[in-house]
């Protein structure tokens, strides 16, 4: 008998979100689209430790769009990357500050969500990492201008199938 097996290879990914190196822990979210293949698309939630870095688990091999989100921040696509066997590397950087309540776009409900921390300093019961935009441990004026630099700004989609 003879039988044609096919051994799939895996790969996992890995790197650094270099916009988080003083911001401490976050969630992300990776989802990977195979448009080719749409029953290879897969969505990991992991979480981004004290130095930047996340891992995802082992998925096939193969070449995808991946759409990044971070809590926190707007989401952003990557195409054509090729995830081939093993370890994967994908250094995350020019993320978009200010998506507070993770709807992927920065609006007043994020100015809303940032008021309800306002004043507010690392230990208080109010205060909200994600709303401390420059990671400095106080929500103030500064984080209120730097949330209005990026106010109407919209996140990355995934991608479509054609």
């Amino acid at each position: 008998m003879d039988c044609e097996c096919v051994i799939e290879e895996f790969g996992s990914l890995g790197g650094q979100v270099a916009d988080l190196l003083e911001c401490g822990s976050r969630n992300i979210t990776i989802s990977i689209y195979n448009l080719d293949q749409p029953e290879l698309n897969e969505v990991f939630v992991t979480t981004i430790d004290a130095e930047a870095n996340f891992a995802t688990p082992a998925f096939p091999t193969g070449t995808y769009s991946i759409l990044v989100k971070v809590d926190g921040y707007l989401a952003i696509l990557y195409s054509d990357v090729i995830i081939e066997s093993g370890s994967n590397v994908l250094d995350i950087s020019g993320l978009i500050f200010g998506d507070l309540n993770n709807t992927n776009n920065i609006n007043i409900l994020d100015v809303s969500v940032m008021c309800s921390a306002f004043g507010s300093t690392l230990g208080d019961a109010n205060y909200m990492a994600i709303a401390d935009l420059n990671c400095d441990g106080f929500i103030n004026l500064l984080d209120f201008s730097l949330l209005n630099v990026h106010f109407g700004s919209v996140g990355a989609n995934p991608p479509t199938m054609e």
